[in-house]
């Protein structure tokens, strides 16, 4: 029965991350389509920085919670 309670907790951790992670790589998606643009060139530089800034700190707190989790 405490298999179901972790697994929830596990698939609540896994949407959050996967939200998160989601919300950094579009603004980099965009921003490499926007660069391309002359007219657009400083704005898809700014969302391809904000996009880096969502992403390096949360795949260092994934790794480590997947480490913390896991390996302790």
């Amino acid at each position: 029965m405490a298999f179901i309670g972790v697994l929830l907790v596990l698939i609540g951790i896994a949407a959050v991350f996967g939200g998160i992670f989601f919300l950094g790589v579009v603004p980099i998606i965009v921003g490499t389509i926007l660069i391309k643009k002359t007219k657009y060139h400083k704005i898809g530089v700014t969302l391809r920085i904000f996009g880096y800034i969502v992403i390096i700190p949360l795949t260092a707190l994934a790794v480590f919670t997947v480490w913390w989790w896991f390996l302790r």
